[in-house]
C-alpha cells in the first residue's frame, strides 16, 4: 500500500517537472527568438499536458513575439474561457496590449477599465492605461496612469521610463516649462551615462517641438526676431544629447 502511494506520488512529481520543463524550454527559446522551435516544443508540450495555463500563457506570448496578434487574442479568450477563476491579471493586459497593436483602441479600453471597475490593476495595467490614454488624447488621465505605475514600482529602471513617458505628454500637450523643468531634475539625479542619454533624447524632442511651436505660430511676426534664437538652442542641446 505505502508503495504504491511513493509510486503515485513519484509519478505526479516527475509529471510537474515534466510540464516545468516544458515550459522552461519554451521561454528559453523565445528568449534566444528561436520561434520555429518554441513553437514546436509549445505544441508537444501542450499535446502532454492540455490543461496547463502556463504553457497555454506561453503559446499566447509566443504569438505576440511573432507579431501574430490575432492568433494571439484567440489564445488569451481561450485561457480566459478554460481556467476562468485562476487567470492572472498579466493575461487581460497582454490581449489590451494585443488589441492596441491591431489599432484596436475602444476595445484595449474596455479591458483597462475593466481591471480598473474590479479593482485589478498592477503596474503593467497602470503602464497599459497610460499608453492607451496617451493615443486617445486623453493626457490628464495618461499622466495618472503614468504615476499610479511609478507609485508601485521599486525599480528605478521603470521610474525613469516613467518619468520620461510622463514628459513625453508634456511636450504634446505643449507645457514645455514642465517638460524641461522635469528633465533638468532627471539629468541631476541619474550619472549613468545611458541614462541621460535616453533623458536627452527627450530634451531634443523638447527642443525640436518648441522650435516648431514658436516658428510655426500663426503670428509670425511676433515671433521672428526669436526665430535664430530657437533654431540654435534646438541645435545646441542635440549636439549635446550626441556628444555626450
Amino acid at each position: 500500500m505505502n508503495k504504491n502511494k511513493n509510486k503515485n506520488k513519484n509519478k505526479n512529481k516527475n509529471k510537474n517537472k515534466n510540464e516545468n520543463d516544458y515550459v522552461l524550454h519554451v521561454k528559453n527559446l523565445r528568449s534566444e527568438e528561436n520561434y520555429s522551435e518554441a513553437m514546436a516544443a509549445v505544441k508537444k508540450g501542450l499535446t502532454a499536458y492540455p490543461k496547463s495555463l502556463n504553457l497555454f500563457i506561453e503559446n499566447a506570448s509566443l504569438a505576440m513575439d511573432e507579431m501574430r496578434y490575432e492568433d494571439a487574442i484567440t489564445i488569451w479568450d481561450d485561457v480566459i474561457c478554460l481556467f476562468q477563476k485562476n487567470i492572472p491579471v498579466g493575461v487581460y493586459i497582454r490581449k489590451s496590449v494585443a488589441y492596441r497593436k491591431l489599432g484596436m483602441i475602444e476595445k484595449s479600453r474596455e479591458i483597462i477599465d475593466l481591471l480598473i471597475n474590479n479593482n485589478n490593476m498592477n503596474l503593467d495595467g497602470y503602464l497599459e492605461g497610460g499608453i492607451i490614454s496617451s493615443i486617445e488624447g486623453n493626457w490628464d488621465t495618461a499622466i495618472h496612469y503614468y504615476k499610479k505605475a511609478k507609485e508601485i514600482t521599486h525599480l528605478e529602471d521603470d521610474k525613469l521610463q516613467l518619468d520620461l513617458n510622463i514628459i513625453s505628454v508634456l511636450i504634446n500637450t505643449e507645457c514645455f516649462n514642465e517638460a524641461r523643468s522635469n528633465i533638468d531634475s532627471l539629468l541631476c539625479q541619474h550619472s549613468n551615462s545611458m541614462k541621460k542619454l535616453s533623458i536627452k533624447e527627450v530634451l531634443a524632442k523638447l527642443c525640436k517641438k518648441e522650435a516648431e511651436k514658436f516658428i510655426g505660430d500663426p503670428w509670425e511676426n511676433y515671433w521672428i526676431s526669436r526665430k535664430e534664437d530657437i533654431y540654435l538652442h534646438a541645435c545646441k542641446q542635440l549636439i549635446k544629447t550626441v556628444g555626450s
